[in-house]
């Protein structure tokens, strides 16, 4: 699993709401991540909002 995999999830599990799970990844970019880590984060995120929408469309 990758570490950005890893941190997503955490984030996620942590999260109360939209507003935390935010909160967790402005924190995140503050911290400023090298380019590698931004690369890995951009994509784990697009995969999974890309995979929401595929399953979302599955019902019609």
């Amino acid at each position: 699993m990758s570490k950005a995999r890893n941190k997503l999830d955490k984030w996620i599990a942590n999260a109360d709401d939209a507003d935390d799970l935010a909160e967790a990844l402005t924190a995140w970019f503050e911290d400023d991540p090298d380019d590698d880590e931004l690369e890995d984060m951009t994509l784990e995120i697009a995969t999974r909002l890309l995979a929401t929408d595929d399953d979302e469309g599955d019902d019609e």
